[in-house]
């Protein structure tokens, strides 16, 4: 019951999203690791993308930031 998450764009949905990438956290806390098998969770078909922000919002273009404060969860 771990894994690790990363935020997307998707550019058929126009959406930024968090999105499970690995079921092996302990590979996230490599600061060299990047994430390489992710999807849209509405299709596995769409163009997506790894979220750098801030940026600019793709529905309504203003512009957002990230959030400093990181949650860990423990089970």
């Amino acid at each position: 019951m771990a894994a690790a998450t990363t935020t997307i764009h998707c550019y058929n949905c126009k959406e930024i999203s968090d999105v499970m990438t690995t079921d092996e956290p302990w590979l996230a806390t490599d600061k060299d690791w990047v994430p390489t098998e992710y999807h849209c969770d509405r299709s596995a078909t769409h163009r997506v993308a790894l979220w750098v922000g801030p940026g600019e919002c793709p529905k309504c273009s203003t512009t957002m930031e990230v959030d400093p404060i990181v949650d860990i969860l423990w089970d």
